[in-house]
């Protein structure tokens, strides 16, 4: 039998030795036949024909189980190796004498092949599924999932059936990593390029682990477009376009269902849009048509990916599917925030508490000479002022009680609060001053990054820019997380990392007993009592040896622990720094206060669960209207800071300044008092070289700037007006003059009722709340008006001394007290007009004419006072007036003099100097 197939084989191989052949081109593998008959060779338009290569001999033997596919009518079935032979003889032969009857080819077109060359058929063939597709440019899946390319094309060209018997020959390969497949060329002499295909297409039989289905092959009639653009991702969707006439949808679908089942086919102006059901159906649609020229309309057809997953489509889908893909959508986010987002945002929170504190970055970050001495002023302050109570409190167990740190502005509560938390391990530090952000999200922004919160909100909010785009125009968002919903997020992150940090603690003794003896009864059988018995001195000696091993270990382990938990040495601290910042966050002033409202309650559960400390610092007008509630002060404990005495501001500067008192600087303390950001600002002053008195101008200088710029609402460099105030100018100039007129102190309600404020107490608590004015209760319960600082009440009264500002403000003061009584006379008058009717008419008896008269009299009494009071305002007005010119002309008159005697002593100078020359020349001449 071998031999007969060897014989059979030699004879074939020299019967295809002796015609020639030639090969087809890539882009076509048909042939065209004329009318009478004969075969020619398609060309191609711009590569024309491909050149013949020698085949050697093949000297091995055919598998007889070869199997290729049958032409089209015919029923497949396994051909063995004598009917492949006998056929490929038969149609040689008809070949051969339909080329002896042809026509000679005309001149041109080349000389006939020699007749030792043979026909070798060449292809390329797409092999998808070798590899995962790569779904996203982030995608490395085939990386891990790829084998070496020859081990693969062995499976399927194995060595004993075509790669060694000469039948298909691999000449090269292109893996596509990106769409999970390989183009192979290869070479044939005996098979067509469709034959081989077929012929590889029923021999693989191999599946990789992470494919739904077997490898395919597939003949690539056009020419692919091999790319490596991370931009061009494959999808299970072509859009195929043509360079002619365009396809009907019918011919699109026959040519197109061979690589897969396809799902729709839209007709579109000048392209046809297919949408496939598997992705490797449109991978291998692609690759093989590609720039393949139809053989309908002879236009050649270019395939593209198309995006699945587009805005539009996303907002049709929402608008036909909205009733339950938004709640989809919504129940996903949260499931994602609960389960994945808020552990590692905890575990990002604790682990950022773990590090050392530092709350004062710019003086770690910089090693310039203004930090280091703001470093060292505030570590002297905090040391010589501190709350030693404060500090004592936290070093112990937490015990269930909220530390709230209070003080008027600038006393040094940040200071104090830095110095607690700042080289502590286990601290939160939660900074709510918002003087220096623009809007709530910025405030945010900057709280997230201080406590280590990761993953922020730009995920979800991500998320909710694509679903709102998404969605129709209707004005309403998907999530609708405001500022103070944010906040109260990083609230509760914030406590689970307290908890977490809190079993980190050291137990108690007195607990740990108690858990103990709770567990032994638990688990140790209950024992009936017995009698005592009685024991020897020898084991009395050996129980009490035993008890010092066991109280020996006990310490062993105690030490170890400690040394265990070193990180852990302090209790977690959690500090809101400025809470009284917030009461404006997110744009309204009740927003603000529910926040606030719930950082109290959230700092309540905290301090109660004893997980940790927390300390909360405000001013202390904040502290009086909020905080002086009886049940949150049953749980709170209150530091008040205050402001230093003279002495001991006196004492505070010569030792940090290392100079000896003088009376420039105790004159500059009774200006400042002890405040804590005064005292500061004049030390630096000072530290800058210059003198005290040049200091404490300066400062005075800044605060009257400052006060014309919050109360009068006039800004010295551009001299407009800003937005307006509660109050008005002329309220605050009589609270300013009635400061300095009384020391210092004034009656609450004595300014209240006032003419000017006319029992306004909106505008009072206005200007006490923007920290121009400020309020103190004295032993028995009188209300006091003061300055909200020292250096305000100094700058007081140099605006008082100031004679052009004092008239031009007390102008305004008396002509707002005359229309205050011009109005009150006004409404006298209506009322005598009216009685004036009501006794000309049907009241004519005697006890209703004594009642209007005594009524009238009162009246016109009011009335005399009131014009009285008019007229004396005029006067005044008058007076200052005169005054202010006086004064200007007096001011120009001493200019004038001034200047005069500036021109006379400059006559002078320039007589002495030009009398000089006059003798200098002389002397020169004389010599």
């Amino acid at each position: 039998m071998l031999q007969a197939h060897g014989r059979l084989y030699s004879a074939a191989c020299a019967r295809f030795r002796s015609r020639p052949f030639r090969l087809f081109p890539l882009l076509s593998f048909t042939t065209a036949s004329d009318a009478s008959g004969a075969t020619h060779d398609v060309q191609d338009e711009k590569t024309g024909t491909v050149d013949v290569h020698e085949i050697t001999d093949h000297r091995q033997t055919m598998d007889e189980t070869l199997l290729v596919q049958p032409p089209v009518g015919e029923v497949h079935e396994t051909t063995s190796v004598d009917d492949l032979i006998s056929r490929a003889n038969s149609s040689e032969d008809r070949k051969a004498d339909a080329a002896a009857d042809a026509p000679p080819l005309p001149v041109g077109e080349g000389p006939a092949p020699p007749a030792n060359h043979r026909k070798v058929y060449t292809g390329t063939l797409w092999l998808n599924a070798m590899f995962p597709i790569r779904m996203h440019y982030l995608d490395f899946r085939h990386f891990f999932a790829m084998l070496s390319i020859p081990k693969k094309l062995r499976l399927f060209f194995p060595n004993d059936s075509i790669s060694d018997c000469g039948t298909v020959k691999i000449t090269k390969s292109i893996p596509r990593e990106k769409e999970g497949g390989v183009f192979v060329d290869f070479e044939s002499p005996i098979l067509d390029p469709e034959q081989v295909a077929i012929a590889v297409h029923k021999q693989i039989q191999m599946r990789p682990g992470f494919a739904r289905k077997n490898v395919d092959a597939f003949l690539v009639q056009g020419t692919p477009f091999v790319e490596d653009l991370l931009a061009r991702l494959p999808s299970s969707k072509l859009r195929v376009s043509f360079d002619g006439p365009m396809l009907s949808v019918e011919n699109v679908f026959a040519l197109l269902r061979p690589y897969g089942m396809m799902h729709d086919i839209v007709k579109e102006k000048d392209s046809v849009v297919v949408r496939f059901t598997t992705m490797d159906a449109a991978i291998s649609a692609r690759n093989c048509l590609h720039r393949a020229i139809s053989k309908e309309t002879k236009a050649k057809m270019f395939l593209e990916y198309e995006p699945n997953l587009t805005t539009s489509r996303i907002r049709e889908f929402f608008k036909n599917n909205s009733k339950f893909a938004i709640p989809l959508v919504g129940v996903f986010a949260t499931v994602l925030t609960v389960y994945l987002f808020d552990p590692i945002r905890v575990l990002c929170i604790f682990l950022n508490s773990l590090r050392e504190n530092h709350t004062n970055t710019a003086t770690l970050q910089s090693r310039n000479r203004n930090d280091q001495w703001e470093q060292r002023f505030d570590k002297m302050w905090s040391k010589h002022y501190g709350v030693k109570a404060l500090e004592e409190s936290l070093r112990r167990r937490p015990s269930g009680v909220v530390f709230v740190l209070t003080g008027p502005k600038g006393c040094g509560k940040s200071v104090i609060m830095n110095q607690l938390c700042n080289h502590r391990r286990n601290t939160i530090w939660i900074d709510c001053h918002s003087e220096m952000v623009r809007d709530a999200d910025e405030l945010l922004d900057r709280m997230i990054r201080a406590i280590g919160f990761f993953p922020s909100f730009a995920v979800l909010g991500h998320i909710s820019s694509l679903m709102n785009t998404a969605l129709p125009s209707s004005g309403n968002t998907v999530f609708k997380n405001s500022a103070t919903d944010k906040f109260q997020e990083i609230l509760s992150c914030v406590e689970r990392a307290v908890k977490l940090s809190s079993y980190m603690y050291p137990v108690p003794p007195h607990h740990a007993k108690s858990r103990f003896e709770r567990l032994k009864r638990m688990v140790m059988p209950h024992k009936e009592e017995t009698a005592p018995v009685l024991l020897s001195p020898e084991e009395i000696k050996a129980q009490k040896e035993q008890r010092d091993a066991d109280e020996m270990s006990m310490m062993e382990r105690r030490v170890k622990r400690a040394k265990m938990f070193q990180f852990f040495r302090n209790y977690t601290l959690v500090a809101f720094d400025g809470i009284d910042g917030l009461q404006s966050f997110g744009g309204s002033r009740e927003k603000g206060q529910l926040l606030v409202d719930s950082i109290l309650q959230w700092a309540h559960h905290v301090s109660r669960s004893q997980t940790g400390h927390v300390v909360l610092s405000c001013s202390d007008i904040f502290s009086e209207e909020e905080l002086s509630s009886v049940e949150f002060r049953r749980y709170a404990e209150f530091f008040t800071l205050k402001d230093l005495d003279a002495d001991a501001a006196l004492k505070f500067i010569s030792a940090f300044l290392e100079c000896e008192i003088t009376e420039d600087m105790r004159a500059a303390v009774s200006v400042l008092g002890g405040r804590y950001s005064d005292i500061k600002a004049m030390c630096q002053k000072m530290a800058a070289g210059a003198s005290v008195p040049d200091a404490v101008s300066q400062l005075v200088d800044s605060a009257i700037a400052d006060i014309r710029h919050k109360g009068f609402s006039i800004d010295e460099t551009s001299k407009a007006k800003s937005s307006k105030a509660p109050w008005t100018s002329e309220q605050l100039w009589y609270a300013i003059q009635d400061l300095v007129e009384k020391k210092g102190t004034s009656l609450y309600y004595d300014v209240l009722f006032n003419p000017c404020f006319n029992g306004d107490e909106q505008a009072l608590q206005a200007l006490i709340h923007a920290n121009i004015l400020s309020t103190y209760s004295s032993p028995d319960g009188r209300k006091y008006l003061c300055a909200s600082c020292p250096l305000y009440q100094g700058a007081f009264q140099r605006m008082v001394d100031d004679i052009r500002l004092r008239v031009g403000m007390g102008v305004l003061v008396q002509n707002a007290l005359i229309k205050y009584q011009q109005a009150k006379v006004e409404k006298i008058l209506d009322e005598l007009i009216k009685l004036r009717s009501l006794q000309a008419g049907k009241y004519w008896f005697s006890s209703e004419g004594e009642s209007l008269r005594a009524r009238r009299e009162m009246l016109e009494q009011n009335l005399q006072e009131a014009t009285e009071k008019i007229r004396g305002w005029e006067q005044a007005n008058t007076e200052m007036k005169s005054a202010l010119k006086r004064h200007l002309s007096a001011a120009a008159e001493q200019e004038a003099r001034a200047s005069q005697e500036a021109r006379a002593s400059q006559a002078i100078q320039e007589a002495r100097s030009s009398q000089e020359r006059t003798n200098t020349a002389g002397a020169l001449a004389h010599a």
